[in-house]
């Protein structure tokens, strides 16, 4: 894995760090002195998948420089490329609506979108090759690619019910999520009635037809640890609450909230991610962007750049 680091002045130099043998304290203290990296030009880190995984729970500060620049080799007598491709290309069939040839033929051409899912397609035996000169991929890159992609959803909130319950049960079966398919069945839930404080918001938008809520885990006890939380396999749990409105070919969201929360040492002590209703009028600037992330500390606002900075009165978060 590779990442950028600006500075103004020195020449432009790769610095290639062999990391296989660093262990979770030792990524703790790379995180701290990570400004003693900084240079004109690329750091590339040599890592095993056990210290991958330490330094994304060790380093979250140097893991957010990583941008999209990790790769993974994988040795031709390690596993079955021909089947491995096969079932990678089944897979993307579905996740991102390209047939098998528009996979291969974007792959063959350099072409395909920069999602991580895509990167060992045409090659599985050999790590993504990094975009050519002049095309690199930037963190703008990707905000444009995320932000063109369309979001199909379901008709009905019964059914995005369905598909998330689904989607967790998955989760734990591949062993993502320790929460049990019993659990899950029991705490994600459909609300056909959202609670007074919001059904007010709603109506004084005129979003209250058709609409109502889905929730995940145990939102109103997100960082009591007793509460009936959705829990990773890793022990972090998370929560979340979506408000849809039916009515049309798709549910249109209109807020949600969702909220995990981690281990001591790992990093951030939580991440919450918001939406907000939008505002009732204009005319007056927001308390805080409509859909906006929340690192760590309820103070702490990262502004969603999917949205335009938006005038109005913001409504609370769900």
């Amino acid at each position: 894995m590779s990442l950028s680091t600006p500075s103004p002045v020195g020449p432009t130099r790769i610095i290639l760090l062999d990391a296989t043998a660093l262990v979770s304290d030792d990524w703790s203290t790379v995180d701290r002195r990570r400004s003693d990296l900084a240079h004109r030009g690329v750091v590339v880190f040599v890592v095993t998948d056990v210290g991958f995984e330490a330094l994304m729970r060790h380093a979250p500060n140097l893991a957010s420089w990583l941008a999209g620049e990790v790769f993974a080799m994988v040795r031709e007598d390690d596993e079955d490329t021909t089947e491995l491709g096969a079932q990678r290309l089944a897979a993307l069939r579905v996740w991102g609506g390209y047939s098998d040839e528009e996979i291969v033929a974007k792959a063959a051409a350099g072409s395909l979108p920069p999602d991580p899912e895509y990167g060992r397609v045409a090659h599985p035996s050999r790590p993504r090759r990094p975009p050519a000169a002049g095309n690199a991929m930037s963190w703008r890159d990707v905000e444009a690619h995320t932000q063109s992609r369309q979001l199909v959803l379901p008709s009905s909130a019964r059914d995005l019910t369905r598909a998330l319950r689904a989607l967790l049960v998955d989760a734990h079966h591949t062993g993502e999520l320790s929460s049990a398919p019993k659990e899950i069945h029991a705490t994600v839930k459909m609300i056909s009635k959202p609670p007074p404080s919001l059904a007010d918001h709603l109506k004084a938008r005129n979003l209250h037809q058709g609409a109502c809520c889905i929730e995940g885990g145990d939102p109103s006890r997100p960082r009591d640890p007793a509460g009936k939380h959705l829990v990773r396999s890793d022990g972090a749990w998370f929560d979340f609450s979506i408000t849809v409105r039916e009515g049309g070919p798709q549910v249109e969201v209109l807020t949600y909230r969702f909220e995990i929360r981690f281990a001591p040492g790992i990093g951030a002590p939580f991440m919450r991610f918001d939406r907000n209703l939008p505002e009732v009028s204009a005319g007056t600037l927001a308390n805080e962007p409509r859909s906006h992330l929340h690192p760590g500390h309820d103070d702490l606002r990262v502004s969603d750049p999917a949205d335009e900075p938006r005038r109005g009165h913001a409504a609370p978060p769900v």
